[in-house]
């Protein structure tokens, strides 16, 4: 009964409910996203579905120079700094906009100078919705800070909804590629629009800068925007070379095998989040137990990830003509493939998990460095040739050496490698 009641009380704790609103955004989002984008992706196509995501992909490194990396800190710092708050707003606003209206530019004359089609630059005017109220995201970290993450939740919960349906509908009136290209941002950008406007009503907040905080922000968020930068462009380009270097269906039949891949990628997540307080409390008792403990974990992550891959290597075919149909056929062998990706990401959170307790996240981004240069070697080596095929082997390749085998180049993370692989 005591139990209980302290669960209660836990539970009713402002900090508590707020990650309970986060996670069950999370979860909602990405049963709803499975359901509906398998239903988008069996419409489209291979060929229509690479378009969208083939400019998507340009979009996304589009939004992270626009976010400028504040994401990782802009909510500690309205933690920290209550009494400058509607200044650090104000600043990260202004530099957002600026940054976005560049990064818009900047993605236009690049198709322009590509040569791209008429079709994907029309795309790329219906995605880049996001990317113009990067700044209005802002207000999302105002609501975090405050441990009032329901009220977003809520928000981009009921126009998520909303979207999802016009997806439906769109599926059903047998729209064309151009709807679903909108229908894609649609929920973000009208939910950055409306949010912004309700603070700005609840509050009447005014926007106030000064070059000094501006410049201090923009030092602040340079490493994070370096980070992210080339952990999105690692992510990315992929589908940017199989567009540019095959064909536009090459990249339909790659993306639909990471959407696959993607739905495990939760679960290395969830047990480290879990263990990470066990990590530490160990670490502090006795350095054998804590890296004994951290063995095991690395070792069941390589071994979990081994049974999903053998499980999807052999039922490649089945997943891939129950999910997407029969035009996806290709890509059932490239699933096969493709899924074995799963074993390095897992041991790289393990080995990432620790770097994180050591303090030794910089070694992270020299990794990912490693990864993207290795990533785009391969795969403009092997695209050509190979096609989709041909990124699924790079990125196995640079999943493994920049995960797992590059935490042996580091004096900091080599303690660790030598410890699970028993070097001395």
């Amino acid at each position: 009964m005591m139990l209980s009641k302290d669960l209660m009380k836990l539970v009713k704790l402002p900090e508590v409910q707020n990650i309970i609103w986060l996670v069950v955004d999370r979860v909602w989002r990405m049963v709803v996203s499975l359901i509906v984008g398998v239903w988008v992706t069996r419409y489209l196509g291979p060929v229509n579905f690479g378009k969208i995501n083939y400019v998507n992909a340009y979009i996304g490194v589009g939004i992270v120079l626009a976010n400028l990396g504040m994401e990782s800190f802009l909510v500690k710092e309205l933690v920290m700094h209550k009494e400058q708050r509607n200044s650090i707003i104000s600043t990260a606003f202004a530099l957002r906009m600026f940054a976005s209206i560049a990064t818009l530019l900047c993605l236009l004359l690049f198709f322009w100078i590509t040569n791209e089609t008429n079709e994907n630059l029309l795309i790329l005017l219906l995605l880049i919705f996001p990317l113009l109220t990067t700044s209005f995201a802002t207000i999302d970290y105002v609501f975090q800070a405050e441990l009032k993450s329901k009220t977003v939740v809520l928000f981009r919960n009921s126009f998520f909804v909303v979207g999802a349906l016009l997806k439906i509908l769109a599926i059903l009136a047998k729209a064309d590629i151009l709807v679903f290209a909108f229908l894609t941002v649609f929920d973000v950008f009208i939910a950055d629009v409306v949010l912004f406007l309700y603070f700005r009503f609840r509050e009447k907040f005014k926007l106030f800068f000064s070059l000094p905080a501006i410049a201090a922000m923009i030092k602040k968020a340079i490493p994070f925007m370096v980070a992210n930068l080339a952990i999105v462009v690692y992510m990315k380009i992929d589908q940017i070379l199989l567009g540019k270097l095959s064909t536009i269906e090459q990249v339909g039949y790659f993306t639909a095998c990471t959407k696959v891949t993607e739905i495990f990628y939760f679960i290395p997540l969830v047990v480290t989040g879990s263990c990470y307080k066990v990590l530490i409390k160990k670490r502090g008792i006795s350095s054998n137990a804590y890296f004994k403990l951290a063995k095991i974990i690395f070792w069941s992550f390589l071994a979990g990830a081994a049974i999903l891959s053998i499980a999807l290597s052999l039922s490649s075919s089945l997943v891939i003509s129950l999910l997407f149909g029969s035009e996806y056929v290709e890509s059932a062998s490239v699933l096969a493939l493709y899924c074995w990706t799963l074993v390095p990401i897992f041991g790289g959170v393990a080995f990432s998990q620790l770097m994180i307790i050591e303090e030794q996240q910089k070694i992270i981004l020299y990794k990912t460095l490693i990864g993207l240069v290795l990533n785009v070697i391969l795969n403009i080596v092997l695209i050509p040739k190979f096609g989709a095929m041909g990124a699924a082997v790079a990125t196995i390749i640079t999943q493994w050496a920049s995960s797992i085998f590059a935490n042996y180049i580091f004096r900091d993370s080599r303690l660790i490698f030598n410890h699970y692989f028993k070097f001395q």
